[in-house]
């Protein structure tokens, strides 16, 4: 989407990845320097949806949905980073509906992600960063090393939430609010 600087803004738009018939790449990339902020969207792709690149590449996702279908033989990374990246997660569903994804069955954010809010189907990964929770709805535990100073996962139902530790839980967990 951006090479080497520019700024991309959309809103309430649907964007679609190019067919894969190999492990290809994220479908929306910031290589190197620039911004991209998707809002109230949604993303489908097969192995990838979106990548930051660089130190300078930022990507901001504001109730914005991924639903990756997966290639068979190839882990799905639907939010990545490299090379000290960010993404930053503000609410959405991540979802990952491919059958055979090297085990991980879900949805995987990889590297340097901010979460403050949104769904997410599959176990989260991290190679080349560390993803910092600070909000959420997960499908299977957190690695506690992923989740930021002051939060901490909680269960209820089957379903984990990463929530304040002062938060005091007075109905149900779907109602806290970070």
């Amino acid at each position: 989407a951006i090479a080497n600087n520019g700024t991309l803004t959309a809103d309430n738009v649907t964007l679609n990845g190019a067919p894969n018939d190999g492990s290809g790449w994220p479908a929306y990339t910031v290589n190197n320097t620039g911004t991209m902020t998707i809002s109230n969207s949604n993303i489908t792709s097969h192995h990838g949806a979106v990548c930051s690149y660089a130190t300078d590449a930022v990507i901001t996702m504001n109730n914005t949905n991924i639903e990756m279908s997966g290639i068979a033989g190839f882990t799905s990374h639907g939010i990545y980073t490299y090379n000290d990246g960010k993404v930053i997660v503000n609410g959405g569903n991540i979802a990952n509906n491919a059958t055979d994804q090297n085990s991980t069955g879900g949805s995987v954010i990889n590297g340097t992600v901010e979460v403050t809010a949104g769904n997410f189907t599959g176990r989260i990964e991290n190679y080349y960063g560390t993803p910092v929770l600070k909000g959420g709805n997960y499908s299977v535990k957190p690695n506690d090393a992923f989740i930021a100073d002051g939060y901490k996962a909680v269960e209820k139902d089957g379903k984990w939430y990463v929530v304040a530790n002062d938060v005091t839980v007075v109905a149900t967990l779907d109602e806290v609010k970070n």
